[in-house]
């Protein structure tokens, strides 16, 4: 990426951690195809210089700390208290930094990130854009945090349905899929390299945490070691937050209790999701509530075939039986889901090239920024 040009009008990017999931992935994204529009991108971050901040400051984007805090459910009096204190003092740092800089718009990355930048560009005077990109129930939250917007992106059409619920008037919400920089994932040599004698290979891409499914995955794996040979599964991902773990402790008896140990691999967090996706046979997302599923856009963009649940985000992405296979939470459907696929390579891979076609022409770049653009441009 090149680096950002000073232009005139500059908008405050906020994002609660500097960790990378798949949140910081689509906001390097989301930067990398408003480049050539007329907006100067400051990113606010915690303090920290690693991860999210490391890869920005590389790409010649202006990166600003703020005592922001990843903020989680609690009926701890104390730690609420704790919460609080913290967004109102870091709350009147930002709205300083707006006003001293000459901020034209904030736009908060995230619900937390929300708490914090809907109030300080209310108390600055400048429009303020909340980009919502889950399904967590935000109780009273959720009425403050849409009042203090300008304009709410929704990520797909079920988290704006789900945005709706706290909004008296909806017009101000509008949904901008995702994009992704397809190059990036175009189906490399190493695909040509794989042959019908290697096991035939079955990823799954995701933090460590309960609502991604895991457990749907790993019991759909055990039913079909009772049928079939020559498969592995390989689960992709990390406790990022560290707070994961007796979730997986409980997936790492799972295995055990399933005699899976031979079959599963976990492989940790991985940065080389490129050469991944193009080393194995297919993708299996099983998580239910799925606001998205920006791994679906990944996989499709390499030309690697794809099961998903039906619900939620990936149900927009994939049109079943054509760029894809969609199924219901079960596990016995998806294992037969899985098995046919094993056995249907050529059909799977028609499906795939259909994929190809449609997140090229539908969740790129340039349909993204001109989608963005457009809800700046009414909001300044």
């Amino acid at each position: 990426m090149k680096a950002f040009n000073k232009r005139r009008t500059k908008i405050l990017f906020l994002n609660h951690t500097a960790r990378i999931s798949g949140a910081e992935k689509s906001l390097l994204e989301m930067l990398s195809a408003l480049q050539l529009s007329p907006y100067d991108p400051i990113v606010g971050l915690p303090p920290a210089e690693e991860g999210l901040a490391a890869i920005l400051k590389q790409r010649g984007v202006q990166v600003v700390h703020f005592k922001m805090r990843r903020i989680r459910k609690t009926c701890n009096p104390f730690r609420l208290i704790g919460y609080l204190l913290n967004i109102i003092t870091t709350v009147f740092e930002l709205r300083t930094f707006i006003r001293n800089e000459s901020i034209a718009c904030v736009h908060s990355n995230s619900n937390t990130a929300h708490l914090y930048g809907g109030p300080a560009a209310k108390l600055a005077g400048i429009p303020a854009v909340w980009h919502c990109r889950d399904l967590t129930n935000l109780g009273i939250a959720g009425r403050f945090m849409y009042n203090l917007s300008s304009r709410v992106v929704a990520i797909s059409s079920c988290v704006q349905q789900h945005v709706q619920k706290y909004a008296g008037d909806t017009s101000k919400i509008c949904t901008i899929y995702n994009c992704i920089d397809s190059d990036m994932f175009a189906p490399s040599a190493q695909t040509a390299s794989r042959t019908n004698s290697d096991p035939f290979l079955v990823l799954m891409i995701a933090q460590l945490v309960p609502w991604k499914n895991h457990r749907l995955f790993l019991d759909a794996a055990a039913s079909i070691a009772r049928n079939a040979n020559k498969i592995r599964f390989d689960i992709v991902g990390d406790d990022i937050f560290d707070d994961q773990q007796p979730y997986v402790k409980e997936l790492r008896k799972l295995i055990a209790e399933k005699n899976l140990s031979e079959l599963v691999t976990f492989t940790g967090y991985r940065s080389d999701v490129p050469a991944l996706l193009a080393s194995a046979d297919l993708l299996v997302h099983p998580a239910v509530q799925e606001p998205f599923g920006r791994v679906i856009l990944e996989a499709m963009a390499a030309g690697l075939p794809v099961i998903a649940l039906n619900s939620c985000g990936p149900a927009e992405i994939i049109r079943n039986g054509v760029d894809g296979i969609l199924v219901e939470p079960d596990v016995e459907l998806l294992a037969a889901a899985i098995l046919n696929a094993m056995r249907n390579r050529s059909q799977m891979h028609e499906m795939a090239r259909s994929a190809s076609i449609r997140v090229r022409q539908i969740f790129n770049l340039a349909v993204f920024a001109k989608k963005m653009t457009a809800v700046y441009e009414e909001i300044l």
